[in-house]
């Protein structure tokens, strides 16, 4: 199941690369990150999906929860 995700995060990585303004792709890897995890890149991969996604509640939630899930407590209050 993780080697399923870390080829996850490796599509997605390069997909990212390709598109980095899709919010999608961003939260898709932040969730194959966590599941690998890279709890830290997770976040960043979520920060930049939430850039793109303002206004998705789901990607806010996610955001939130690895937040805190990380003691990440500025970005936290920020979610």
């Amino acid at each position: 199941m993780v080697e399923d995700f870390k080829k996850g995060a490796f599509a997605l990585t390069r997909a990212a690369q390709t598109d980095p303004n899709n919010g999608e792709i961003w939260n898709n890897l932040a969730r194959c990150l966590y599941e690998t995890g890279l709890k830290k890149e997770a976040c960043l991969a979520m920060k930049e999906a939430v850039k793109h996604l303002r206004e998705s509640h789901r990607v806010w939630d996610n955001y939130l929860m690895l937040t805190l899930e990380q003691h990440d407590d500025l970005n936290a209050t920020h979610a």
